[in-house]
């Protein structure tokens, strides 16, 4: 699916549509793409009404440590939507100047 980055931010979080379901978050990447990062599930606790929020990847590893802090959640996920969108723009300009390398040495 294809979508513009939107304010300079890199993930998305959709709310779930049904009560205890995860909210899903997607990466936004250059060329407009968008992908699955993770989840967030609510976590309701042993019934003492406190609410916290784990996140985990696609794998269901948890990502950062649970938090009742909704912000914190957020700038996690952000914060990591960004430093993995760094390093895949890293290793395209590593390919790209490995391909000049290369058409260079061809020539």
């Amino acid at each position: 699916m294809k979508t513009e980055k939107r304010y300079g931010l890199y993930a998305d979080f959709r709310m779930p549509d049904k009560p205890f379901a995860p909210v899903i978050v997607n990466r936004f990447h250059a060329d407009g793409d968008i992908s699955l990062l993770g989840r967030i599930y609510q976590d309701y606790g042993n019934g003492d009404g406190i609410l916290t929020y784990v996140s985990v990847d696609n794998h269901g590893e948890e990502l950062f440590p649970r938090t009742e802090d909704w912000c914190a959640v957020e700038s996690s996920f952000e914060k990591y939507a960004k430093t993995i969108s760094q390093r895949e723009e890293e290793i395209n300009m590593i390919r790209a100047i490995n391909n000049n390398q290369q058409q260079t040495i061809n020539r």
